[in-house]
């Protein structure tokens, strides 16, 4: 039982240690700007807060969140679709841009 849980959990780390690799590396780049772009909103979300306070306002956040998305379900699931909608849309324009403006050979690279 240990040896199947240890093994398991090796595969999982082993996982999470592969995508790690290829963000760093940059090999799938809209993975690669996600997470700069949080790491990048953390800092300046930090520069304003002090952890103490982060951890406190996450705290009341993961509490009342869940029970208010509960009361406005409907109103939420509507307007969540329509962001994502309008974000996808503007993605899809900005990805468009940025793969029209790369060398052959990389995009080549990146479809094999």
């Amino acid at each position: 039982m240990v040896n199947n849980a240890a093994a398991s959990f090796r595969v999982k780390v082993n996982n999470m240690l592969m995508i790690a690799h290829d963000i760093t590396l940059g090999k799938d780049f809209r993975l690669f700007f996600q997470v700069v772009s949080v790491l990048w909103l953390l800092s300046v979300i930090g520069n304003f807060y002090s952890s103490v306070t982060l951890a406190y306002i996450g705290t009341i956040a993961l509490v009342t969140v869940p029970v208010l998305y509960h009361r406005h379900q409907e109103h939420v699931d509507r307007y969540a679709g329509m962001v994502h909608r309008n974000i996808s849309r503007h993605y899809k324009i900005v990805d468009e841009n940025v793969i029209s403006r790369l060398p052959r050979s990389f995009i080549r690279d990146k479809n094999d």
